[in-house]
């Protein structure tokens, strides 16, 4: 649940909330399942905040700093997102079924879109799924014996695909904050795995855009045919009645 301490902040608006994270910089703030819904959230400093489960329903989160922010499963639904910073944030079943196909597009055009700080969004369909085939193949060989070897090839993979190389955990010495160190196997191949399923979500959104892109026009063209038509059948109309307006004043002469 949420900390109380932490959830007033934002209720007294975004100025008061940032100005609070600046004096406790290595306080990790504390909102998950916060009924956040239709705040203005605009510009707020939200990194590595916990929104886990949050409601975030109708939320303007546009140009909201969420690097590192815990997401997961937080309902977003007809929420804002355009150029926020989401690098390293982790999005598992953010927003539901909404986050897919084009509703994703459309919510974060504009958005920093980043894994573990490298661009994902340029790969194609099928250099995606040659890393994911390479990756399974890696982790089915892998022994004991060869984790040197292991390492170095998940590690070339990594880079490849803009995965971390590193694992971040709390620090309970001192609270609040974090320390990071190199991923062991199986946490490499894990940032390696949300890379690629990011980075298919983004081609995919790129892929639906593109179609919608198509639909438009292809709307576009049947509205400018119907008002064409329209124009048309308006001018025999009038054309019509002016036929008849001459025959009926011929017929009134004679």
């Amino acid at each position: 649940m949420a900390n109380p301490e932490h959830l007033a902040m934002p209720r007294k608006g975004v100025d008061a909330w940032n100005e609070w994270r600046s004096q406790n910089y290595y306080t990790q703030a504390d909102l998950s399942r916060a009924d956040l819904a239709s705040a203005d959230l605009r510009d707020a400093d939200l990194h590595h905040v916990n929104l886990n489960r949050a409601n975030l329903w109708g939320a303007d989160l546009r140009d909201a700093d969420l690097r590192g922010a815990d997401l997961t499963s937080a309902d977003d639904q007809y929420g804002q997102l355009c150029r926020c910073d989401l690098r390293k944030a982790t999005l598992t079943g953010a927003g539901g079924s909404q986050y897919g196909g084009v509703y994703i597009f459309q919510k974060l055009s504009g958005t920093v879109m980043r894994v573990y700080g490298q661009e994902t969004s340029g790969m194609t369909h099928e250099e995606i799924e040659a890393m994911q085939r390479k990756l399974q193949d890696i982790v089915e060989k892998h022994t004991t014996q060869n984790n040197a070897h292991t390492m170095k090839v998940l590690g070339e993979l990594a880079k490849k695909v803009g995965a971390s190389t590193q694992t971040v955990f709390p620090d309970i010495i001192q609270p609040g904050k974090r320390i990071s160190t190199d991923a062991a196997i199986p946490e490499l191949a894990h940032n390696i795995h949300f890379a690629l399923q990011t980075a298919s979500m983004i081609d995919a959104c790129r892929t639906a855009a593109k179609n919608i892109e198509f639909a438009e026009r292809a709307l576009a063209g049947t509205r400018r045919a119907q008002f064409w038509t329209i124009i048309a059948v308006v001018a025999a109309i009038v054309t019509a009645i002016g036929t008849i307006a001459m025959a009926v004043a011929v017929l009134v002469i004679l």
